[in-house]
């Protein structure tokens, strides 16, 4: 026991005095928020409510077409029970006769079933299986709204730390160049306005630098909405930053086309309004119902005095309704007709966001490349105007120049790095899941 006992204590004292390393959460990763989003997210939760309505309303129009049974319990009290009068054979009255009871019970099993009804219960049901289909459309759409907002609000908490990083790495160069120039000035090798210069450099720094902190948390503002729960602050964020090598002459609009949910949207809803057409033009036919009950009569809350069924068919057409059925399908059909010109214009919109989607994703990439050479020239100005200065060849505007120079070539290239992953992440929404996953098999 004496052995152990300084390792145990030495264990417990690490535990007290560096609590977030014993205790460290692991990082957050991409395909964790985005599992989570799609569980939680408030929008999705109401898409999702929405296709279980017209789910609800498919099973509603199809029952439309079912036979109905109806159980019907009857009861009723008369003051007396009702009379008739009766009469011999030459016509004369001779007194009256009971015809029911002072209380009266009908119980009834009935039967319903609508034999034609001119294509409206059909056509009903088409109509509701498209809204189906048009909700399941807007749910998937949706989905992969949420997950491009969710990745473009994360480019945007990683690209706010990385400026914060940026301005950390540039309130350290300037807290050693004013100890430099403080050194310098000392000694009287250098005026008193190089001092001033190098100590308003490094208050603009440490303001900057505040700025970078005040934007990281807008930016998780933003990605705690996109993910739909709010995101925490003490694991770090993480992404695959590689970059996506999409094959030249690849058909990025013909892809789109094939893959993008609105227009199957588009499609189901005009295919819904063609089916309330044709349902409101079935109600100016003829409507046949046909009708089977067997009941029972008697004075008992239960009657079984009685007993008998009866069957009937009723046939029904509206002869004269002063144009009311033409004006609701012809309402339908422009409906109809409306929605095609909106699927016109849709296919052109998708056109147009898959091209420039795929250019800017293009552009991302080369200027990349460029903001990483952009840096490394940046990094050697900087470095030779601190070398040129200390051998008093150069004058400290030259450093303060070069350092923000290097300052803006930093924050380009963190600019740069996350317009990249937020290209491809427009690129991808712009295509839809399925025309991306095309892009990712080639």
């Amino acid at each position: 026991m004496a052995r152990l006992r300084w390792p145990l204590c030495l264990l417990l004292v690490a535990l007290v005095w560096f609590p977030s390393a014993a205790g460290a959460e692991a990082p957050l990763s991409l395909g964790e928020l985005e599992s989570r989003a799609l569980e939680v997210h408030p929008v999705l939760k109401a898409l999702r409510a929405s296709v279980r309505g017209k789910e609800a309303a498919l099973e509603q129009a199809r029952a439309g077409l079912a036979p109905k049974l109806d159980l019907v319990l009857y009861g009723s009290k008369a003051k007396e029970p009702p009379k008739a009068r009766v009469y011999d054979p030459l016509d004369k009255p001779v007194g009256y006769a009971v015809t029911g009871y002072e209380e009266t019970y009908r119980a009834a099993l009935a039967l319903t079933q609508v034999l034609y009804s001119g294509g409206t219960l059909t056509y009903q049901v088409r109509a509701a299986e498209a809204a189906m289909e048009a909700a399941r459309a807007e749910e998937e759409r949706g989905r992969e709204g949420v997950l491009f907002q969710l990745r473009s609000a994360l480019y945007g908490v990683l690209r706010a730390k990385g400026r914060v990083q940026v301005a950390s790495r540039v309130v350290e160069l300037s807290e050693r160049y004013l100890e430099r120039v403080k050194a310098f000035y000392s000694v009287g090798m250098v005026p008193r306005a190089e001092l001033l210069r190098a100590q308003v450099a490094l208050s603009n720094a440490k303001v900057n630098l505040i700025r970078a902190n005040g934007a990281v948390e807008r930016a998780y503002a933003m990605l705690d909405r996109a993910c739909g729960f709010v995101v925490p602050r003490d694991r770090e964020l993480v992404v695959e930053a590689g970059d996506l090598a999409i094959p030249q002459g690849v058909d990025v609009q013909g892809i789109a086309l094939r893959s993008r949910r609105e227009l199957r949207s588009l499609d189901m809803y005009r295919r819904q309004a063609l089916a309330l057409a044709g349902a409101a033009d079935g109600q100016g036919r003829p409507q046949l119902l046909f009708k089977g009950e067997a009941y029972r009569v008697g004075p008992d809350f239960f009657p079984s005095e009685k007993e008998d069924y009866l069957l009937s068919l009723t046939l029904q057409w509206r002869m004269l309704d002063f144009g009311e059925v033409r004006a609701r399908a012809d309402q339908a059909r422009a409906q109809a007709e409306a929605l095609l010109g909106r699927f016109g214009d849709m296919e052109l919109q998708i056109r147009q966001e898959a091209v420039d989607a795929f250019e800017r994703l293009k552009e991302a990439r080369e200027r990349l490349a460029a903001a990483d050479v952009g840096l490394k020239q940046a990094e050697e100005d900087h470095r030779i105007a601190e070398r040129r200065y200390d051998a008093r060849v150069g004058t400290n505007l030259d450093v303060l120049d070069a350092r923000v120079r290097l300052e803006q070539a930093m924050n380009d290239l963190v600019d740069a790095r996350y317009d990249l992953l937020s290209a491809q992440a427009a690129l991808r929404y712009a295509l839809g899941e399925e025309g991306w996953g095309m892009v990712l098999r080639n």
